[in-house]
């Protein structure tokens, strides 16, 4: 059954949260330096165990953001990635928090206007309703 709404007052001990930017995503994949996919916790459904594009974020303890993007569904040669490697891959890389965002056909890389990942949708862009963008100040 799903668990109440969050609020100011649950739950007990809860605090709200002042920030200037976050980002949703879901399950977790690296929580304080160890691999831990919460699918389950969350109460949602995610497959997690099959080959697929994905995408996350993560950082390392001092600091370096790590965005990953893993290409699927193009070829037999490219089938993907689970999110137990995908977390496996986030913590060699040092990640000490990572989170899986949207992936599938949603999975994108751009880099200095380079596209990096090729899309898994039959090799067509699609278009998404959230970024996540790096510049320079």
């Amino acid at each position: 059954a799903p668990k109440a709404i969050p609020t100011a007052n649950f739950p007990a001990g809860g605090t709200i949260w002042n920030t200037t930017s976050a980002i949703g995503g879901s399950p977790m994949l690296v929580y304080d330096n160890a691999i831990r996919i919460t699918d389950s916790e969350e109460l949602i459904s995610v497959n997690n165990t099959t080959d697929r594009p994905r995408s996350a974020i993560g950082h390392t303890s001092n600091g370096i953001i790590v965005l990953l993007a893993v290409e699927g569904d193009n070829s037999p040669t490219y089938p993907g990635i689970n999110l137990n490697n995908l977390a496996n891959m986030l913590k060699d890389l040092g990640c000490t928090y990572a989170i899986n965002l949207d992936g599938g056909g949603s999975t994108s890389m751009v880099v200095g206007g380079t596209r990096t990942v090729r899309p898994g949708d039959g090799g067509n862009e699609r278009g998404v309703i959230s970024a996540v963008i790096i510049k320079r100040k």
